[in-house]
């Protein structure tokens, strides 16, 4: 029977530079695997593995942002506001409007037809129900307060 070690480096690609995982990933692209009925990331056993225990609390980030990197050299232990500074240092998390935002149920070529939904008298709960979202979605989108980057 293999040891956890043995399992964790047969799924890993050595390059120059990242060590890609070749495993199971998550819808992220992490890199996973099964271990004791669990699964769990395997760039946080990477760092298990080659630095030692991660404190309560600390995330596992890396400096390469290739999540399926598990090369140690590419990991540091932080908490998730340095993960934020660092996404933001480099140029990652700026602030995402509109439908650049992953969450967006709209998109850009959608806004004028509201806007002229709204200027003809439709209900903005009509609207709202018609593209899927929040009534207040919609009172954001007539007040300016949304969505006002597109003309």
């Amino acid at each position: 029977m293999k040891t956890l070690e043995e399992r964790f480096w047969e799924k890993v690609k050595k390059g120059d530079g990242c060590w890609e995982w070749t495993g199971a990933r998550n819808t992220r692209g992490y890199g996973t695997m099964y271990i004791s009925g669990k699964t769990v990331s395997v760039h946080r056993l990477s760092f298990e593995i080659a630095i030692g225990h991660i404190p309560p609390g600390m995330l596992i980030c890396h400096k390469c942002d290739n999540p399926p990197c598990v090369n140690p050299a590419h990991l540091f232990a932080g908490t998730h506001t340095d993960n934020m500074r660092d996404k933001m240092k480099k140029g990652r998390g700026g602030n995402l409007i509109g439908g650049e935002h992953s969450r967006s149920k709209l998109k850009a070529v959608s806004i004028p037809a509201i806007r002229q939904a709204i200027l003809m008298g439709v209900p903005q709960t009509a609207i709202a129900e018609g593209y899927g979202v929040s009534g207040g979605c919609i009172n954001k989108i007539h007040a300016g307060d949304s969505w006002g980057h597109v003309i």
